[in-house]
């Protein structure tokens, strides 16, 4: 069965929705973070890793079981259903800053474009009055360039150091991420078995 693709963060990116815009580049992980007004923001998120490590990188997002393992902010990850090009899975993710912690709940419908995009949608609406974006795959002369885009309204009040919380953790998950696809061998794929969803 082949793995879809998904987030995280896309789905790990939109448990971390902050207050300033902003960019950041660490290592050539950028972000970027724009407030649209009505408590919405735009996040968005790239980075590149060489043309041999694409197999790996599709592996890497789509390794929900164990996203915990390399991204220390997941604290929970459980594909709740699954298909051949669409998911459930139910993620729970803190946010540090200084002595704050908040956790922060998605339950994500996915649909998958194979080895390209995901769209994915919190259906769960437990911590965001609406979540949704997209993961896209793209093969550049540079190397294979990963985006994040996501749209995100959190039910929670976010104080005007908000934007501080968001940068470090989507700055974080990003590199968490990248570290990990290139620690990956180059023969990773997405042909490994998915462990059966949680009843």
């Amino acid at each position: 069965m082949k793995r879809p693709l998904a987030l995280l963060s896309g789905i790990l990116l939109g448990l971390a929705i902050a207050a300033a815009p902003a960019a950041i580049a660490d290592d050539g992980v950028k972000v970027n973070v724009v407030e649209e007004g009505n408590g919405v923001f735009l996040v968005k998120g790239s980075f590149t890793v060489p043309s041999d490590a694409s197999s790996a990188a599709w592996t890497v997002l789509t390794d929900y079981d164990k996203l915990g393992s390399f991204v220390p902010s997941v604290k929970s990850s459980v594909v709740k259903q699954l298909g051949p090009d669409a998911m459930l899975v139910s993620q729970e993710s803190t946010a540090r800053f200084m002595a704050i912690n908040k956790t922060m709940r998605v339950l994500l419908q996915t649909q998958e474009a194979p080895q390209s995009k995901i769209h994915f949608t919190d259906v769960g609406l437990k911590d965001f009055e609406h979540f949704i974006g997209n993961w896209t795959l793209e093969h550049t002369a540079q190397g294979t360039r990963i985006d994040y885009v996501a749209s995100a309204k959190p039910r929670i009040y976010l104080p005007i150091w908000g934007g501080s919380i968001m940068h470090e953790m989507v700055k974080g998950q990003l590199t968490s991420l990248k570290k990990e696809i290139l620690r990956r061998p180059a023969t990773a794929n997405d042909s490994l078995e998915r462990s059966k969803p949680a009843a």
